[in-house]
This record gives structure tokens, sequence and C-alpha cells, in this order.
């Protein structure tokens, strides 16, 4: 029987259940599925008569040799510029990796305090080891105050916010720099197959400024400095006037230095005085 013969009988192996919809019908065969079923990944199938079409639009398929990334439940991927994407999807393609997922990225001081109390409470003396004593110390030892008083795991996480904030989030953690700065992505272990490749590619590449792994971090933990342009303008500089018109150049007068010959001066004055009109005042007295 050839692959398009419909002779057969039964609904079509590749429906959906509930026996009806697109695809059931009396005249599918079951010994002869091949080329014309009439479905090739929810699209309409070109070798098939039927031209049927399962209901739901396809999920668009990533493009060839193009990592997938997914992002966990905690991690905002609004903060996430597509230049730190570009560098860590280079990275998955040299470790031999088609996909990965980020857990964490940029942090306000709760979502930090959030993260560093729920490490704190899974591996305490890491955390210590993890953390400068002058920053992020000073956080887990609002952690180990508060958790001695026995305060609550909202108060607990209160404390450490507060600490946080007094010492300057991004101080305690890049986290909670700024991501037009820096772009900081956590990537779960789990997510990646080939660890060492990938530990290999991280840091290989000049772009990443800083990287902790397990066991030191939870997490691969990656710093991207993003590129920033420059904002220093220079003074535009005076238009020089066209070279065919002459430079006005400075001439001093001279004349103003010369000595004064008082004697010709005199008689200049009194032959004046001998042929002027006598002044005559013709307002009335």
């Amino acid at each position: 029987m050839m692959a398009d013969d419909w002779r057969g009988l039964g609904a079509h192996p590749n429906a959906p259940a509930g026996g009806t919809g697109p695809g059931h019908s009396r005249l599918f065969p079951f010994t002869a599925i091949g080329r014309g079923t009439g479905f090739l990944h929810g699209q309409i199938d070109p070798h098939s008569p039927l031209g049927l079409r399962q209901a739901g639009p396809a999920a668009a398929a990533p493009a060839a040799g193009q990592p997938t990334i997914t992002f966990g439940t905690n991690a905002n991927r609004a903060v996430v510029s597509s230049s730190t994407l570009d560098v860590l999807k280079d990275i998955l393609r040299a470790a031999g990796e088609s996909k990965a997922t980020i857990t964490s990225t940029a942090r306000t001081p709760q979502d930090q305090a959030r993260a560093m109390y729920a490490n704190c409470e899974a591996d305490l003396a890491r955390q210590k080891q993890l953390y400068n004593p002058a920053t992020g110390g000073k956080v887990i030892a609002a952690y180990e105050e508060a958790k001695k008083a026995k305060k609550s795991k909202a108060e607990i996480i209160a404390a450490m916010e507060a600490k946080i904030r007094e010492i300057g989030p991004s101080k305690v953690s890049k986290h909670c720099a700024d991501p037009a700065v820096v772009g900081v992505i956590d990537v779960a272990p789990s997510s990646i197959t080939h660890k060492q490749a990938f530990i290999k590619a991280v840091a290989a590449d000049s772009r990443v400024s800083k990287f902790l792994k397990p066991p030191n971090d939870p997490a691969y933990h990656l710093e991207i400095r993003r590129a920033r342009a420059a904002t220093k303008t220079e003074k535009p500089k005076a238009a020089e006037p066209p070279s065919d018109i002459p430079r006005m150049e400075e001439v001093k007068d001279t004349s103003i230095d010369a000595p004064i010959d008082t004697t010709v001066a005199a008689k200049a004055l009194a032959e004046a005085s001998r042929n002027a009109t006598p002044f005559v005042d013709a307002c009335p007295g």
C-alpha cells in the first residue's frame, strides 16, 4: 500500500485525542503512515491532499545553531540586555550547549536579602567565604543576629535588607549594580550538560569580568561589562575666515609720538587770530 493510499479506516495517529476534530476521518490508513499525513509539526503538510491543520499556532523554532535561553521564576528578563544574552549564547556555542536557564539577574535590595537568606539557610559557612567581610559579611552578621534573637523569616530578611541599604547595595553584590553598566546573570548548573567545557568557555571570554562557580557559588555567576558610549564632547572651534579674504593687520599710528615744534604752532595761532571775523553777540541785552 502506498503512503498516499486512503483506503484504510480509522483515525490519524497524530490527530488530537477525543475522536473528533481535525485529523479524525474514516479514510486514514493505519498501515501506511508516511508522507501525506496532513500533519507537519502543527502546520500543513505540503505533501498532503487533505490540507489539514492542527488547532493553535506552532511555536517558532530557534534558528539553527542558536542556543535556547530560558528564565527562572525569580529572574527579571526585562533588565537583561541583548548584548549580555549574545555573550552567553557565544559561550554556550563554544561549550557545545544547546540551552541554559538564567535563575537570577539584577536584584533590588529586598531581592538580594531574600537570596542571601536562602543561601545562608542552605550553607552559612560557604556564604561567609563568598562575601567580603566589610560588605556582604555584615549582612550575614545581621542574619545571624536576627536568627539568634529567634526572629521570623520575614523579620530576618527585613534586617538583612536594612543592612544592605546601609552599606550600599552595589557594594554587597553586583546583582544590585546598574544593569546599564554591568550585566549580571546566574546560570543554573543543572541546565548545563558539558560543565567543564562551559567553565572553560567562560574563562576564555574576555567580556566576562567576573566568574563564580560551584562550590563557591551555588550557580554559575557571570558579570559582563557593557560598553558605554563616550559622553564627553569637545567645544566647537571658531570658524576660520576664507583664505581669500585678507586679514586686518594692526597698524600703529606713530604720528602722535612725533615731537611738536612749539615755535611753528605759535606762529600759526597768531596768523589765524589776525584773519578771524570779529564775534558779534546777536542776543538783546
